[in-house]
């Protein structure tokens, strides 16, 4: 609430974009204290429906936006438009930092060491995590999550493309020349370390990718259709 009131002291507009509130209170908390900051109208809050580089992608469209000029309206339209497009996959190394999260069942962990599996977790249209699919344990696992995610892109239209990685950047840097060979409509990627909330929850090891489709900012600025 405090640092809403401060925001909403300088600016005209303070737009919140917050972790998918399906499985994090912070939403409603943001929107609860919005509420309460004496700001009406002024305070807009969003749930991505995302998480991590996926938030952080949609939190980027917004300050690209500002940084445009565009009023608060047609940013929070963008942003909007953008939230089902923008898919998020986790490739967890060991499961049972995501069993002592509470992120998956007991039996999942058990079902996937017996068969060798990695299992693959991801952000869903309507803001759950849950499981999307499994690697089997051997070979090149950053190839094959790259296969993965290739065959789940859009194949006409450009995209950004974000990695992650808890404690396995060659891993990452391996999964990103993969992913570039594979996929042709690429025009922006980047690779950085994940944040400890997801840290936790995956454990080391963890690979996360994100893509979303190219918004362009000139076509906004002319207008949001």
């Amino acid at each position: 609430r405090r640092q809403f009131q401060f925001l909403a002291s300088h600016f005209d507009d303070v737009l919140s974009i917050n972790l998918t509130g399906a499985v994090s209170g912070t939403f409603e908390a943001a929107r609860l204290a919005a509420e309460r900051a004496g700001a009406a109208g002024r305070i807009h809050v969003i749930d991505s429906k995302n998480a991590s580089m996926g938030q952080g992608q949609l939190a980027a469209l917004a300050a690209e936006c500002a940084n445009r000029g565009m009023d608060i309206n047609t940013t929070i339209s963008a942003v909007q438009e953008q939230i089902p497009k923008t898919r998020s996959f986790a490739l967890l190394d060991d499961l049972r930092y995501a069993v002592r999260g509470g992120r998956l069942p007991a039996w999942v962990k058990t079902i996937a060491d017996l068969l060798r599996l990695k299992p693959i977790i991801a952000t869903k249209p309507d803001g759950a995590i849950s499981l999307a699919g499994f690697l089997f344990a051997a070979g090149n696992r950053a190839d094959r999550f790259a296969r993965f995610i290739a065959r789940r892109v859009p194949d006409d239209q450009a995209i950004e493309v974000a990695i992650g990685h808890a404690i396995c950047e060659s891993d990452a840097r391996a999964l990103e020349s993969s992913i570039r060979s594979k996929i042709p409509t690429i025009t922006e990627l980047s690779v950085g370390g994940l944040g400890p909330a997801l840290g936790v929850h995956g454990g080391p090891g963890t690979l996360l990718v994100t893509f979303s489709p190219i918004v362009s900012l000139d076509d906004l600025a002319g207008g949001f259709d």
